[in-house]
């Protein structure tokens, strides 16, 4: 239950970004494979998440902080 209100206030937030700003918003929220779970206290886990963040696909990202007009 509480995944689902976390997600849904997330939700709301990125839907109320996308309004407000437009082309001058994009959200980079990778997604664990699924079975993955990394405790916000696991220090010990660092190294994982240091390797699964290299290994996010940031095309779109880098493409959209390009085209963007500030």
């Amino acid at each position: 239950m509480l995944n689902l209100l976390l997600d849904a206030s997330m939700g709301i937030a990125d839907f109320q970004c996308r309004q407000l700003l437009k082309d001058k918003y994009h959200r980079l929220a990778p997604i664990f494979p699924p079975g993955t779970n990394v405790a916000l206290d696991d220090w010990e886990r660092g190294q994982d998440l240091i390797d699964f963040a290299n290994g996010v696909d940031l095309t779109a990202t880098i493409g959209w902080l390009n085209d963007v007009q500030w």
